[in-house]
């Protein structure tokens, strides 16, 4: 069924894999591209959910730092001794909630923004 898969390729097309802060031929960055990634990277962060530690359900057992799939972890012990609940660091967070997946006391509870509460749909 349909045109022939042979026919829809093209040999000579060459995917261009660079940042989005692309420069121009006199080497000046483009600045409008890279607003657009920071105001939309800045615009996901605060429209989106995130994830919260409930203090007095927490064992400081740490699976939830494990857990996090991000380089250099979104969140971390501040004393590194665990005598307190981790902290996040949410310019890291990309809000995957591994960590509220594993944490074994359910003491990750998930935080929605005002706009998102006060519009979504009620079924």
């Amino acid at each position: 069924m349909g045109d022939p898969l042979p026919s829809l390729m093209a040999p000579d097309f060459d995917v261009v894999r660079k940042p989005l802060h692309l420069k121009h031929d006199n080497g000046n960055h483009t600045l409008v591209p890279q607003a657009l990634l920071t105001l939309g990277k800045h615009a996901a962060q605060r429209w989106s959910s995130w994830p919260r530690i409930v203090a007095q359900k927490c064992i400081k057992c740490g699976i939830c730092v494990d857990a996090c799939p991000v380089e250099g972890k979104a969140l971390q012990f501040n004393d590194g001794k665990r005598t307190s609940p981790p902290v996040y660091n949410y310019s890291k967070c990309i809000r995957c909630f591994c960590c509220q997946e594993m944490c074994p006391k359910k003491a990750i509870d998930v935080e929605s923004p005002l706009l998102y509460r006060l519009f979504r749909k009620r079924s």
